[in-house]
């Protein structure tokens, strides 16, 4: 499965790499908030939750937090990809981010793990993967997101990037009531090659269907 970005108003490149067997899969908005020194986002939603660190010990239930959180992303708006496997490619993206060595970030509520953000810092910049909540925790999202701006604000970083859908309205009006600003519109295109898992299907269906390795 072959990935890529364009900028919206790149129009004869757009049909380019439609021309080339490229499908359209989504819009999305990379965002940015700049500078973070003296933001007070603690008051922007009246207060924040705690968070910390996750553990080695947190693997499992974040991955399955993961898998069942997201409904936005150029895998699972792609509709010749099986739900299932969009939702397996997230369940295995917390453990590449333990394996990376990026940090994952919790708030735990009632026995379990309520939110969670990954991010990775490079110098005084972070950039912000996946953010989500456990079903029936949707509210604590925004006390949770000023929670990690805040943090990351105290650690004396300068500025935070992330990428959110465009049809994730939630997202968006959450993030720019932070401050972030979109830099960009962007439009997502995916080609599926052959040889690899069927992604048209769910895991264990061996039918027919599209035929693609559908790791990124």
């Amino acid at each position: 499965l072959a990935t890529l970005r364009i900028d919206a108003g790149r129009r004869a490149l757009t049909q380019a790499v439609q021309a080339a067997g490229f499908a359209y899969v989504e819009t999305s908005h990379p965002l940015r908030l700049a500078p973070l020194a003296g933001r007070d986002v603690e008051k922007v939603f009246r207060r924040t939750v705690a968070i910390e660190r996750a553990t080695a010990a947190d693997r499992a239930e974040l991955a399955a937090l993961a898998r069942d959180a997201f409904d936005h992303s150029r895998f699972h708006e792609d509709a010749r990809v099986h739900p299932a496997r969009a939702r397996a490619r997230y369940h295995g993206w917390i453990g590449d981010s333990y394996d990376h060595g990026d940090e994952l970030w919790v708030h735990r509520r009632a026995g379990g793990i309520a939110a969670l953000m990954t991010l990775r810092a490079t110098g005084d910049q972070v950039q912000l993967f996946l953010g989500g909540t456990r079903a029936g925790d949707s509210l604590v999202a925004p006390m949770f997101w000023a929670a990690v701006v805040a943090m990351l604000r105290d650690r004396g970083l300068a500025a935070i990037d992330t990428r959110v859908s465009a049809a994730n309205l939630a997202a968006l009006r959450l993030h720019l009531a932070l401050g972030f600003v979109a830099t960009a519109t962007e439009l997502g295109f995916t080609r599926i090659f052959p040889g690899g898992e069927v992604v048209g299907r769910a895991p264990g269906d061996h039918g027919g269907g599209h035929a693609t390795d559908a790791r990124a």
